[in-house]
């Protein structure tokens, strides 16, 4: 488009060069002998003089560049006020196209994950204070074998709690104390010696304690309970 438009300038410019050389050689031309020569004689009337043409010409400054291509149109002046006969060049405007740039992509904010839910532990319940039994029979240092029944005091048992007789051997800790048989919530129990002892001559301490039967729980250590000896023969 911008060699065009420099064509039509470059023509527009030759063609108003042109006519200006020709309408300044006239008068030369007219004086020539030869001319003269040819003109009428005295008294013939005198043609009119034709006045000089003017033309305007206006060329648009160049626009700005944009980030597009500029379109072209030529349209002429329709309200120009040059004289009858006189010859009007076109005006030439150049219209650029509006450059909007494309709207930028925000990507939509990520919510933040919650924070998990703490869940609450119920407190756990303390267990309540139990009291050992105090031993009633065998006495302490008895011989015996065979059928024995051991009885005791009765102590206040907790919910789910019953009554555990243990035994253990004299030269061995109290925490190595196990049961003659499975706890009980009255305050005897008849054991076979023989049985559990297993017919070896020994002498072992009893005791009884207070456990939770479902889950199993000590809820009174041999070691902190009333203890008697017995000897076993069998």
């Amino acid at each position: 488009m911008l060699k065009q438009f420099l064509s039509i300038c470059a023509v527009l410019a030759i063609g108003a060069a042109l006519f200006y050389v020709g309408n300044r050689a006239m008068p030369w031309v007219m004086s020539h002998p030869d001319v003269v020569a040819r003109r009428p004689q005295t008294g013939a009337p005198q043609l009119p003089r034709i006045p000089e043409a003017t033309q305007t010409y206006a060329v648009m400054p160049p626009a700005s560049r944009t980030p597009t291509r500029p379109v072209t149109s030529v349209a002429s002046n329709p309200t120009s006020t040059s004289r009858p006969g006189t010859k009007v060049a076109p005006t030439v405007t150049l219209i650029s196209a509006t450059y909007t740039p494309m709207p930028t992509f925000t990507p939509a904010p990520t919510a933040s994950p919650m924070p998990p839910k703490s869940v609450s532990t119920p407190p756990r319940t303390a267990t309540p204070s139990v009291t050992a039994p105090v031993l009633l029979e065998p006495p302490a240092n008895e011989t015996l074998r065979g059928r024995v029944t051991f009885r005791w005091q009765r102590v206040a048992l907790p919910p789910g709690a019953g009554y555990e007789v243990v035994w253990w051997r004299v030269n061995e800790s109290p925490n190595a104390a196990r049961g003659f048989a499975d706890p009980v919530t009255t305050t005897e129990l008849a054991t076979n010696l023989d049985g559990a002892l297993g017919g070896q001559q020994q002498t072992v301490r009893w005791a009884v304690l207070v456990v939770n039967q479902k889950p199993y729980e000590r809820l009174t250590q041999p070691s902190e309970s009333n203890s008697r000896e017995l000897i076993y023969q069998p």
